[in-house]
């Protein structure tokens, strides 16, 4: 009997410890499960951060991409917009007499070629979220508000009357302090909103302007009575390269965004599928930042000063060479033109003896930089101007290893940067009768 119940109670320690081994093994297999779950959640999070490193990766290329290439149209366009801006400018300081209208047109002429410029410039920055203080300023938004309006009448009203319906524009402006703006980046985003408001409200409807000082801070908002956006395009709308058009390139409010981030403020969209669309610009008080501008000054009457500056201009473009000849005479400077770096050189060689030497960046065969080398040689202390189309980063890498000019001319120029660079050449002239200065200078002779 005793062997009996040994065998029973062998079997049961037996069952007890196949038991105990198959809850370990379970408890094994669960933890290497719960680690293969760990394990997975990790190489999903893992795949998920890299692709969104990936997305930035490509993002940032195409930015970069599109940096170079906007870059290289802002040159061109410079160049082309150049003497657009310098010919309004000599109609608007001209002694004839204009009309009313005549002197806004020519002034609307000079303001949309500035702000065409600043489209292409915000192209090249609105991956750069430093602000450039330099080419910001005291502004009215009412005044830009009401330029912009009259700036785009032709796409809100003129081209819906074309097709058939109407869009009502309202402004409700009230009394606010300045703010302290790019002012042509900033028509450039005000113009980019209304043509987005227009384009939603396909059949008419009613576009406003209002603008108001909300605890500290000035509103500007822009409403439609429009198709309105989906959640997504709401979301995603300030997206660089996003867009729901099939003609849109998806960079109009992104550069918007950008704009309005270098000016220290914020943009916000609200939207309702089939009732409309608001944007709202809300940006500091700029009471004390000085003097309120609403954009590009107009030039006054030219009154040139009595002192002449001798000034050699070199540029390869005969129409931006002739332009700039007759803002700088216009200005009361005595101007000997080179029509391209190598007939400069050759030039400067026989008559050294220019107060400044102006000279374009890029040119083709003997650009600036060679230019400014070839007179830096010759006249170690001559004072030089570069004019360039490429932006201020562009001038800088060319200049590197030699060093920047004394100035640095940015085309468009207008006539108060010539003025003030003339100004500055008057007071530190150079005296080419001085034994320092003769010694170095040789003479038409020698030369």
């Amino acid at each position: 009997m005793c062997g009996v119940f040994a065998i029973v109670y062998a079997a049961i320690i037996n069952v007890q410890r196949g038991q105990a081994e198959l809850c370990r093994r379970v408890d094994a297999l669960s933890q290497s499960e719960n680690k293969l779950r760990q394990s997975n959640a990790r190489l999903a999070l893992a795949l998920q951060q890299l692709r969104e490193t990936q997305q930035q990766l490509v993002q940032r290329e195409r930015l970069s991409a599109l940096g170079q290439m906007a870059s290289g149209v802002a040159h061109d366009l410079n160049n082309a917009l150049s003497p657009v801006v310098t010919y309004a400018q000599l109609l608007s300081g001209s002694t004839h007499q204009l009309t009313a209208e005549q002197t806004l047109w020519i002034e609307c002429i000079e303001r949309c070629s500035l702000d065409a410029v600043a489209t292409i410039g915000g192209l090249q920055q609105f991956y750069q979220q430093e602000p450039n203080v330099a080419t910001r300023c005291v502004v009215s938004l009412a005044e830009l508000i009401r330029q912009v309006v009259d700036a785009t009448r032709p796409k809100w009203k003129s081209e819906p009357e074309r097709n058939g319906f109407q869009i009502d524009v309202r402004l409700k402006l009230q009394d606010c302090p300045p703010v302290f703006v790019n002012a042509a980046e900033f028509r450039v985003a005000l113009t980019n909103l209304m043509f987005n408001a227009v384009e939603s409200m396909a059949t008419g409807g009613t576009l406003t302007l209002g603008l108001e000082c909300i605890e500290g801070e000035i509103v500007l908002s822009v409403e439609d009575t429009g198709s309105g956006m989906v959640d997504e395009c709401r979301e995603r709308c300030f997206e660089p390269f996003y867009t729901n058009k099939l003609r849109g390139s998806g960079l109009g409010l992104s550069v918007c965004h950008g704009v309005i981030q270098r000016a220290g403020g914020t943009l916000d969209v609200e939207s309702t599928r089939g009732v409309g669309t608001v944007f709202r610009i809300r940006l500091p008080d700029a009471t004390e930042a000085g003097e309120v501008i609403a954009g590009p000054m107009s030039p006054k009457p030219m009154t040139p000063d009595p002192i002449s500056v001798k000034i050699l201009l070199v540029d390869d473009d005969p129409v931006v060479l002739g332009a700039t000849r007759l803002m700088l005479q216009s200005c009361g400077a005595d101007v000997v033109t080179a029509e391209g770096g190598a007939k400069a050189i050759k030039l400067y060689q026989q008559l050294p003896q220019f107060d400044l030497v102006m000279t374009d960046l890029g040119m083709s065969g003997v650009d600036g930089v060679q230019v400014v080398d070839a007179v830096r040689d010759q006249q170690s202390d001559q004072k030089i101007a570069i004019i360039s189309g490429w932006s201020d980063q562009e001038v800088h890498r060319r200049f590197a290893e030699s060093g920047l000019p004394d100035f640095v001319i940015h085309k468009p120029h207008t006539r108060i940067q010539l003025e003030e660079i003339l100004s500055k050449v008057r007071r530190d002239p150079v005296d080419w009768t001085s034994p320092e200065v003769a010694k170095t200078t040789p003479s038409v002779d020698q030369a």
